[in-house]
């Protein structure tokens, strides 16, 4: 029988069955640290104007991910304030989807590049969305 996570007093674990000490072992940090450097790139290839103003909305929430995960995971104790940090990173992982959408249709950011940044967005949002629906006290 599958036991269900929810209910589990375990402690809860990585993707690789190690016990989660750090926020550097979340997945979704890990992944958003990589799309943050990924969007830095971006950003500095931006036209004038736009590399200040869209640049820096798109860097501004880009590090709003990982600095809610790792502050969240810093107040795990408070299972409300964990759950509430890890909202927030979730809610910049989407505004990051809608500034990438204002880049497309503006030219800058496409294909393969657009994909992989997009893509990468929606996953550490699900990924934020299981770890509130499933989180458990250490």
């Amino acid at each position: 029988m599958k036991a269900d996570i929810r209910q589990s007093k375990l402690t809860p674990r990585s993707s690789f069955g190690a016990p989660w000490r750090s926020h550097r072992d979340l997945d979704a940090y890990k992944r958003s640290i990589d799309l943050l450097v990924h969007v830095q790139r971006v950003c500095k290839k931006l036209p004038g104007e736009d590399r200040f103003d869209l640049g820096d909305q798109m860097r501004r929430a880009s590090k709003s991910i990982p600095v809610n995960i790792a502050e969240g995971f810093g107040k795990k104790a408070s299972e409300k304030e964990f759950k509430q940090y890890m909202k927030t990173a979730m809610a910049s992982a989407t505004e990051m989807e809608t500034h990438l959408d204002v880049a497309a249709r503006l030219g800058y950011v496409k294909g393969k590049e657009l994909q992989v940044l997009l893509e990468g967005y929606s996953h550490v949002g699900q990924q934020l969305n299981r770890l509130i629906a499933y989180w458990s006290h250490f």
